[in-house]
């Protein structure tokens, strides 16, 4: 018998014996586990993202509040920041269920519970002393969790800027080829190809 004939032999007497079930069973939970922890990454990227958009949202608000109360442009801004806080709220909602981790939801929760307070803020200064808190609490959660974070603007003030002001306009092709590292420069500056 050659060695050909020897392996072939034992390849079909192996493929001829039942495989285990809890071969099976393994291979599944493998793949479960895997799949629950995609899940978790995605939920905990989503809420790290969704977080800042929600604070400006507020912050734009209340500026608006305080600024100019009871115009258009003040009712568009406390639409928007309920628009941001249902994003967020359905972000921190995917979190609690992705999570058996008692810690991180509470985290979660937190950064979130923070982040609505801005919206009760009856000055500039308070909102921005509640948003320090905000960012403290997002920042214990990512910490926490390793969230990946995207960069929303490097612009460090309230946002959206004042509608009287103009926005600035980059090339298409800068943005390209930098990585669209700064999106939205001020319009005071220069900036280099």
């Amino acid at each position: 018998m050659s060695g050909t004939e020897a392996l072939a032999i034992a390849l079909g007497i192996a493929l001829s014996l039942p495989i285990p079930s809890s071969v099976f069973l393994y291979l599944h939970t493998r793949r479960s586990e895997r799949e629950q922890q995609k899940d978790r990454e995605a939920a905990h990227d989503a809420l790290a993202n969704a977080l800042p958009y929600y604070r400006r949202a507020e912050l734009h608000y209340i500026r608006q509040h305080i600024e100019h109360p009871g115009t258009q442009s003040a009712r568009d801004a406390h639409s928007a920041s309920f628009r941001a806080r249902s994003t967020a709220h359905l972000s921190l909602l995917r979190v609690r269920i992705a999570n058996t981790d008692p810690h991180t939801v509470t985290l979660a929760q937190r950064a979130f519970d923070l982040t609505g307070q801005i919206h009760y803020a009856e000055t500039l200064e308070q909102a921005t002393q509640d948003a320090a808190g905000s960012i403290q609490a997002l920042r214990d959660f990512i910490t926490a969790t390793g969230a990946t974070v995207h960069s929303t603007t490097p612009l460090t003030e309230l946002w959206p800027p004042d509608p009287e002001e103009p926005l600035p306009r980059t090339s298409a092709a800068r943005e390209a080829d930098n990585g669209q590292d700064e999106l939205h420069p001020r319009p005071d500056t220069e900036t280099k190809p």
